[in-house]
């Protein structure tokens, strides 16, 4: 039983501590912010920090490693349903920007030897859309369909990021259809004048 509480207060404490780290990150830039502010703000011991972490960097990996691996969870259980529906994909799409507020936190940390939150992001939904592709036989060029997916899910994030109302999926498939068929137009016609 024992292990368990510990168990218990480990998780706690491990929480908290990232609670106070995103909470400075909001404050400050991740350069300037330091252990020293992390354990002076949450009011613990150098000794309970270096418990659980070696320094700012180990933390902002842990958080970085596990906030990714739960999304690309997500997402490929729900490209796992044999048919999804487009409720269950603007789900997919719409997690994203749910967090928006922690993901432009996770923006501000620059690792060394890490790629940008934003660049893993994309390469998870372009993965994850990859796979699902393969399952469902798809026989055009799946390389080129997951990484347009993966673009149009990090545009639509920057898009509600910036203020804007969410779309439904069907009001967003529209756009993109809109945006396809200027696209056509605007080479035809070119080619036209050639």
């Amino acid at each position: 039983m024992k292990d368990k509480k510990t168990d218990a207060r480990v998780i706690k404490t491990k929480q908290r501590i990232e609670t106070t780290f995103l909470k400075l990150l909001e404050e400050m830039p991740f350069e300037k912010l330091t252990t020293s502010l992390i354990i002076k703000e949450y009011l613990i011991s150098k000794g309970t920090f270096y418990a659980h972490y070696l320094d700012k960097y180990d933390l902002a990996e842990q958080l970085l490693d596990r906030e990714l691996e739960v999304f690309e969870s997500l997402l490929t259980q729900r490209f796992e349903n044999t048919n999804p529906s487009l409720d269950q994909l603007s789900e997919i799409v719409s997690k994203a920007f749910q967090e928006s507020q922690l993901f432009s936190l996770y923006e501000k940390i620059n690792l060394p030897n890490r790629q940008p939150f934003d660049l893993e992001l994309r390469s998870i939904y372009q993965k994850a859309y990859f796979h699902r592709l393969q399952q469902v036989g798809y026989q055009g060029n799946a390389t080129l369909q997951a990484l347009l997916f993966s673009s149009v899910a990090m545009a639509y994030i920057s898009y509600v990021r910036q203020g804007h109302d969410p779309l439904s999926l069907p009001e967003l498939v529209t756009e993109l259809n809109q945006s396809s068929d200027h696209l056509q137009h605007s080479f035809s016609k070119e080619t036209r004048q050639k």
